[in-house]
């Protein structure tokens, strides 16, 4: 899983980056990204952006190595990185929207905990009811054994009819 650091853009404009890359198979790709400036709608006053940006590790890893330009924005502190997000670093809409994908992650990591559950709560009954066989079968055979025990002492007694009593000797 990446990781992520948002860049603030200090600048009173908007910057796109874009650098080309090298793929594993030998061929280009472009790398674009907005680095949006703060902004608040003139009439209303409202956060349009708040003039932070998230991207990966690797992102920045890539501009640094393949922008110039980028890479003397961050040297010069126009574009400033942060390993942690700020506490300024999303607006309202962005923290409800964050919050709204944690819920969704989250139910749908209750949800799977409630389906293995159901499963090993399923696993659980199987076991149980082999159990019972397993031990119906173990009281069968020790009662089996006791009887033909049983049997077998009365038939070894049996004849004790005719054994000579040595006691009076």
């Amino acid at each position: 899983m990446s990781k992520f650091v948002w860049i603030k853009n200090n600048l009173n404009q908007g910057v796109r980056a874009i650098v080309q890359l090298k793929t594993d198979d030998g061929s280009k790709r472009e790398l674009k990204i907005e680095f949006s400036r703060l902004r608040t709608d003139k009439d209303s006053g409202r956060l349009m952006s708040n003039g932070y940006t998230r991207i990966t590790d690797e992102e920045y890893d890539q501009l640094m190595d393949g922008s110039k330009i980028f890479k003397s924005f961050i040297d010069k502190k126009s574009f400033v990185k942060y390993d942690l997000p700020p506490a300024d670093a999303f607006t309202d809409a962005q923290r409800i929207m964050q919050l709204e994908a944690d819920k969704g992650a989250l139910q749908a990591q209750i949800d799977a905990f409630a389906s293995d559950k159901a499963s090993l709560q399923a696993q659980v009954a199987s076991y149980a009811m082999q159990l019972r066989d397993l031990q119906a079968q173990v009281d069968a055979a020790a009662s089996d054994k006791t009887s033909v025990d049983s049997g077998s002492e009365k038939q070894e007694f049996a004849g004790d009819e005719g054994t000579p009593d040595f006691s009076k000797g």
